[in-house]
């Protein structure tokens, strides 16, 4: 999978009259390091040594969990790149899930994360790196059909965005269900047993005003094509805490 998403390329159109459209890979628009090399995750130049030592009938490196040793002799913390491990224990013994103590061998793992970092250095590699996006999406629905027992969950830039306008349809009923729960809540804690100084119908105005100023910034993130950040989600229940 990484070598088929290193290899993938996506075709940016020609800009101007009389110049030609330009083939982009990862290996172009990948954020660099100090060594002008392409960053990736260190469980994969792991795997990648792994697999060398293999073809070349050498013996296989250990892969350790949480800290492995490369080969080049750094340090590198693969805890948060791979989940569900399965470790050796003593005596070649087989170790239960998420049981494996600290230093020790994987044997397997349920789970692994993959993170590909793009850099953006003008409006065309923008608009690039989005089209690489949606063609890196399209390859893991390909690379999901011919291997159906894997789980494949990709995430983007843009999935927050796009998670966003389908939960108009997706979560109608629950949103539906809250904001009824909402509007109960809000009456019932402004009202009294004082008919004169009880307030429910200020309680409802007050969750009116929160709901369409949400909505409203919603819109406004939307018509404008602004990156959606993770920030965003909880500001609607901060709002209605406020209130």
């Amino acid at each position: 999978l990484h070598r088929r998403i290193y290899q993938m390329q996506v075709t940016a159109p020609a800009t101007t009259v009389g110049s030609t459209s330009f083939n982009y890979s990862f290996s172009y628009l990948c954020l660099p390091d100090d060594k002008n090399v392409c960053i990736v995750d260190d469980i994969i130049r792991a795997m990648e040594e792994i697999q060398s030592a293999r073809t070349s009938n050498q013996s296989v490196p250990i892969l350790q969990y949480p800290i492995t040793q490369l080969e080049d002799g750094r340090q590198a913390y693969i805890g948060h790149q791979l989940g569900g491990v399965q470790g050796w224990g003593p005596g070649g013994a087989v170790r239960g899930h998420g049981t494996g103590a600290k230093g020790e061998g994987v044997r397997s793992a349920k789970a692994v994360q993959l993170t590909y970092y793009l850099q953006s250095r003008s409006g065309l590699m923008d608009r690039v790196a989005g089209q690489w996006e949606k063609a890196f999406c399209s390859e893991l629905s390909l690379f999901g059909a011919l291997h159906p027992k894997l789980g494949l969950y990709p995430s983007t830039s843009s999935s927050l965005r796009t998670d966003f306008q389908f939960s108009s349809v997706l979560a109608r009923r629950p949103l539906l269900a809250s904001l009824g729960v909402c509007g109960v809540l809000a009456i019932l804690c402004c009202s009294m047993r004082d008919c004169v100084r009880s307030k429910p119908w200020l309680g409802m105005l007050a969750l009116l005003s929160v709901a369409l100023s949400g909505l409203t910034a919603a819109g406004i993130l939307n018509l404008t094509g602004a990156t959606y950040n993770s920030t965003y989600l909880g500001i609607p229940f901060v709002m209605l805490g406020r209130s």
